[in-house]
């Protein structure tokens, strides 16, 4: 059963935290070298937009703007660039978020009551990644993928019509099947404090969002791997703060998860939660039961930003500004190298076109 938060006080999340901070002794490192990457594939347009729609007749002519551009900002394209950099980052495992899968429907049945899903792909970002790392003699695969929200909406076709329109949001783990390593497990789930969203009358769709894991072994170190995008505490640009009350609660849920794992972790992610402070205490949180932060770990004076690019991914310079792109570790490992990628000008298609408006984080660590 899905949660709201009405009436509920959220503590801050450091303070949840601090309460069960993990204790870790250490010893030298010497131990296989492992690189994970996280990287949010982005789905192409600011589809938060129809939240703020206020006539509901006008949901069809906005969602069609809004396909508009995510065929714009064309993913097949972009998965050239993204399938570059998995290729020249070689790592283990990646975490992708929204690994999105668009289905079409005409004519369009969502007024009438939507009895029949729309089931016609008309755009799967994961096959087109998979085909561009195939394209270059890489083989990954999907070690786990957990469904986030599934979300339907009416759109206005170029005859005046109405179809309808699916939107299936993923996270998936790919793992690096020429790669030393080993899937001995796989777990994952949703949050149970979601998003409600009122289209119109009588309608409420939930934003749902979760967790996906591997249980992985390179070498002698055996490790769990968790690939996680909590809901934003941002709309528009600003800070609202029923959003920042469900993004603690289900980084709350997420510490719960983490908690309860007798393995050493990684944790990647888009965590929504500036590392500067500002916004929420969801990335003090994770850091406060005893992960680490590659980043920082590695080049501790650089500001390392990872968001965000403009809407349609044309902007000429880079409007990174914040650093919410994040890959933490657990005691069990040494941080031993770090990347950003995806954020330099170079780094644009040869249409134009930033990768995403995320750019990605690439670490490797030194199991201990």
């Amino acid at each position: 059963m899905r949660r709201s938060l009405s009436g509920r006080m959220i503590l801050p999340l450091i303070a949840v935290a601090a309460l069960t901070a993990c204790e870790g002794g250490t010893k030298g490192p010497g131990g296989p070298e492992i690189t994970v990457m996280t990287r949010n594939l982005y789905v192409g347009a600011e589809i938060t937009r129809i939240l703020t729609v206020e006539d509901p007749n006008d949901i069809p002519i906005e969602v069609a703007l809004l396909w508009q551009t995510i065929m714009a900002t064309d993913f097949a394209e972009r998965a050239e660039a993204l399938a570059d950099e998995i290729e020249d980052a070689e790592p283990h495992l990646v975490g992708l978020q929204e690994v999105s899968l668009f289905r079409y429907q005409t004519p369009g049945d969502f007024l009438a009551g939507n009895p029949t899903a729309a089931s016609n792909v008309v755009l799967d970002f994961l096959q087109l990644l998979l085909d561009a790392l195939d394209a270059r003699g890489l083989n990954y695969s999907v070690a786990h993928s957990v469904t986030d929200f599934d979300i339907e909406m009416p759109i206005l076709n170029a005859t005046y019509g109405l179809d309808d329109i699916r939107l299936t949001d993923h996270e998936v783990i790919l793992v690096n099947d020429d790669a030393d390593i080993t899937i001995n497990a796989t777990n994952g789930g949703n949050f149970a404090y979601a998003l409600p969203v009122e289209p119109m009358p009588g309608v409420t769709i939930y934003v749902t969002r979760g967790w996906a894991s591997v249980d992985a072994q390179v070498g002698d170190a055996e490790f769990r791997f968790v690939s996680t995008h909590p809901e934003p505490a941002t709309m528009g640009g600003m800070v609202i703060p029923d959003l920042v009350d469900l993004q603690h609660a289900q980084a709350a849920e997420l510490i719960g998860v983490l908690r309860a794992s007798t393995l050493p972790l990684i944790v990647v992610g888009d965590l929504n939660s500036p590392a500067d402070g500002s916004h929420t205490s969801t990335y003090a949180g994770l850091l406060a039961i005893g992960l680490k932060d590659v980043w920082t770990a590695v080049y501790p004076a650089e500001l390392g930003y990872t968001c965000c690019q403009d809407e349609d991914l044309t902007n000429t310079t880079s409007e990174l500004q914040t650093r919410i792109d994040l890959v933490l570790f657990s005691r069990h490992f040494v941080a031993d190298d770090a990347d950003i990628v995806g954020e330099l000008p170079g780094d644009m298609t040869s249409g134009g076109l930033w990768p995403s408006d995320h750019a990605g984080v690439w670490g490797t660590l030194i199991y201990r």
